[in-house]
């Protein structure tokens, strides 16, 4: 059975260094936000009112006066602007991942025989245990922010 990656880093009991580079990246990003005047990212954030406005059907939205119109704009936009804001978070991880990846396994990459540059690259992530670590951050990442692509638009 394959875990999740909040699953899989529960029940990791070795230290990954990766893992770690990553959770120091974010609190930086954090701070550098912060600095920014954005608020702290809620990571278990719930708008009700804002579900509650999704899922109106069409009869139900031509009978909102202008007033409650205006007030569910501002209510979807702050959901649109979080969704975003997660989606943000995820590329950055998908690009800290990858930039990372390809210093660990530069001085490896050219060992290896392949048609392309991706093929031996992936041999060398096989190979070195820290690349496939940050690997598997990427691939998560990745698969998140795909999930929220074009949500908040």
């Amino acid at each position: 059975m394959k875990m999740s990656g909040t699953e899989e880093s529960k029940t990791d009991k070795f230290p990954n260094p990766a893992k770690e580079e990553l959770e120091k990246w974010d609190k930086i990003l954090d701070e550098y936000e912060s600095s920014v005047g954005l608020p702290t990212f809620l990571k278990n954030y719930t708008n009700i009112e804002a579900q509650g406005f999704m899922h109106m059907d069409r009869k139900q939205i031509e009978k909102l006066s202008p007033q409650d119109c205006a007030s569910a704009a501002l209510i979807l936009n702050e959901l649109s602007f979080h969704v975003q804001r997660a989606y943000n978070r995820e590329m950055a991880r998908v690009n800290w991942s990858e930039s990372s990846i390809k210093s660990v396994v530069a001085h490896e990459v050219q060992s290896y025989k392949g048609y392309s540059y991706q093929e031996r690259l992936e041999q060398a992530i096989k190979q070195n245990g820290s690349a496939a670590k940050l690997k598997r951050i990427n691939v998560y990442a990745r698969q998140r922010a795909d999930r929220l692509s074009f949500l908040s638009s």
